[in-house]
């Protein structure tokens, strides 16, 4: 029998990315834009650390079902995925439409995520080579 090697779970370590780029964000959307920028910002990171957060649930519980042996889970995983793109879109338009808060700081915070899951992955597949 071969032994079953598992790759790092990059996930867990995207949120502390997250903490720290949410900070960097934060402080560059204050200095450039002020208060308004800064609170567009952090609306735009909570956003991010929201979206981070579900893509963690979603993986857990399609990582927990293959594991069981259910083989049909890329269905579920995929709606999950596309169920939460489109709350996170709509809440993300919704804030910036209603709560009159700045595009660019609040995309700026809303990036987070995305930098923080590529870093994550990055440094876990730097540290399996």
């Amino acid at each position: 029998m071969t032994p079953r090697t598992t790759a790092p779970d990059p996930l867990p370590h995207a949120r502390g990315l997250a903490a720290v780029g949410s900070v960097a964000v934060l402080a560059l959307a204050g200095l450039c834009w002020g208060r308004h920028g800064f609170i567009s910002a952090a609306a735009g990171s909570l956003v991010s650390f929201a979206n981070v957060w579900a893509l963690e649930r979603c993986a857990q519980r399609a990582v927990e079902r293959a594991e069981l042996g259910d083989l049909s889970v890329a269905g579920p995983l995929t709606a999950a995925l596309s169920a939460k793109t489109i709350v996170l879109l709509t809440a993300s338009w919704v804030l910036i439409r209603t709560g009159g808060l700045a595009t660019l700081p609040f995309g700026l915070g809303f990036l987070v995520s995305i930098f923080s899951l590529l870093g994550a992955g990055l440094q876990a597949a730097r540290r399996e080579a």
